[in-house]
């Protein structure tokens, strides 16, 4: 039976949608390998944000591509693996496995990655779930090999050995609930099974809709969260809870947005996130974080993780991505992630 280096198939649209803003670089979404136009600049050809058609002096992810009735869209990408961050496919070291490998690739559904309107003008007009067929073509995955006979040598006797080699490796496991009401309460329960290591934890609001807001986490204005604070073991992270309106939130993040898309705290609040970090600081240098290092909260004893959100008096889809830490040992013997 074999062991998962990386799952997020459940929640992928939802994962990469939220760690790609925060966790991404501007350069690595102006400069991807997208052949088709999913990114845009200027302030008259692109959407600020889901249902808003107003110009912003921002760049940003182009949200839609409006055309006639039953018109066919096209896109053509080419998605590096390394953009599914704080995973093992970020990992930026040769790696040597004893085992075969599987990659599993599962395809979103159509509300993940589109809705259906009535009005080539208005894309809030008629808003509802796609009916229609979303067609997948010509998928490739192209793999790096290294060439370097030395480095391919000492990789092979390193894993050779009952030792073997010891490599500290992303795990990400992802959570969707639902929540209603205006206290909407998060408990997450965490332990070895989810890694050695806590390092951090992301707490997303989006809006529970299947259609043109599947991936609506504005929250300007207060119109999801109102305002939150979150314990560790019944321990507050915080001195005082984070007020959207007061702008609190966006005080207490954006050192952490340095160099990412989220330039503003107008952006911000357009791909809100909240995210408590356990990870100690010494394992970061020039602001890249190296996985190799070890760092966060030991998970050998079970810790409980809360997140009390106060909230606009609706139902809302909750998403927390735990990002753990796992020790990868390849030996003579096969690999052992724990």
């Amino acid at each position: 039976m074999g062991q998962y280096l990386c799952d997020i198939s459940a929640n992928a649209t939802d994962y990469s949608r939220i760690v790609l803003s925060a966790d991404a670089t501007d350069e690595e979404l102006q400069h991807g390998d997208d052949s088709s136009p999913l990114y845009a600049s200027g302030a008259t050809n692109y959407l600020g944000g889901v249902g808003d058609t107003g110009a912003k002096p921002y760049w940003e992810q182009k949200y839609l591509e409006v055309s006639g009735d039953n018109a066919v869209q096209t896109a053509r990408i080419i998605f590096k693996l390394k953009m599914l961050k704080k995973t093992i496919f970020e990992v930026n070291k040769s790696l040597l496995f004893k085992e075969v490998l599987v990659f599993r690739l599962k395809l979103a559904k159509g509300s993940d990655v589109a809705y259906l309107g009535t009005s080539a003008s208005n894309p809030d007009t008629g808003a509802d779930a796609i009916t229609g067929n979303i067609t997948y073509s010509n998928i490739s995955l192209y793999v790096a090999q290294e060439r370097n006979a030395s480095v391919v040598a000492g990789l092979q006797a390193l894993t050779s050995s009952d030792a073997g080699m010891n490599v500290f490796i992303p795990y990400p496991t992802i959570y969707s609930q639902t929540r209603s009401g205006t206290k909407q309460n998060i408990t997450l329960r965490l332990n070895r099974s989810h890694g050695s290591a806590l390092n951090s934890i992301k707490s997303c609001v989006f809006s529970n809709s299947e259609n043109n807001l599947r991936y609506d986490r504005n929250t300007t204005s207060s119109s999801k969260v109102v305002s939150l604070f979150s314990n560790i073991n019944n321990n507050r992270l915080s001195e005082f809870d984070y007020v959207v309106g007061e702008d609190t939130d966006w005080m207490a993040h954006r050192k952490r947005f340095k160099d990412s898309p989220i330039y503003n705290n107008s952006i911000y609040k357009y791909n809100w996130v909240h995210e408590d970090g356990f990870q100690n600081e010494a394992n970061k240098e020039d602001g890249e974080e190296d996985t190799n290092c070890y760092g966060g909260i030991d998970l050998n004893n079970e810790i409980r993780y809360d997140v009390n959100f106060t909230t606009a008096n609706a139902t809302h889809r909750h998403v927390s991505i735990v990002h753990a830490q796992r020790i990868l040992n390849v030996n003579s013997k096969g690999l052992v992630a724990q």
